[in-house]
């Protein structure tokens, strides 16, 4: 980790098969309060929510909007499907899983603020967006 805490990125092969990458930037510790998280997100363009999820696993699988997690309590560990990279994340975390990123996910109970931006809403172009991930 460098001096401005960065986590820095973890990333693999392309995926062809499934046309999903698998890369994502990190950044470790002072993720702010959810207010800020919240600010964050929107002026980064992206919608936001807060959001709280029990404990749960997925199964690898990629989504066609640019996500961006400010986890605020619980433990998260995002893995990279295909490459055994897992990493864990907590309190204070910030990611940003791009686009078209292969993962899975394995977290106890969650509050996180979660940012959206679908490739409509990236274009410029009306387009609303889906609460579902």
């Amino acid at each position: 980790m460098d001096e401005e805490g960065k986590i820095g990125s973890f990333s693999g092969a392309t995926d062809q098969m499934k046309g999903c990458r698998m890369s994502v930037e990190a950044v470790s510790g002072n993720g702010g309060s959810e207010t800020q998280a919240l600010a964050e997100i929107t002026s980064a363009g992206l919608s936001a929510a807060l959001r709280e999820y029990p404990a749960g696993k997925t199964e690898p699988h990629c989504h066609d909007y640019d996500v961006c997690l400010h986890i605020l309590a619980g433990e998260f560990q995002l893995g990279l499907a295909d490459e055994g990279v897992v990493r864990s994340f907590g309190p204070g975390d910030r990611l940003f899983v791009p686009a078209g990123t292969l993962h899975f996910e394995d977290h106890g109970p969650l509050r996180m603020v979660v940012g959206r931006r679908h490739p409509k809403e990236a274009a410029g172009l009306n387009g609303a967006a889906s609460d579902a991930s």
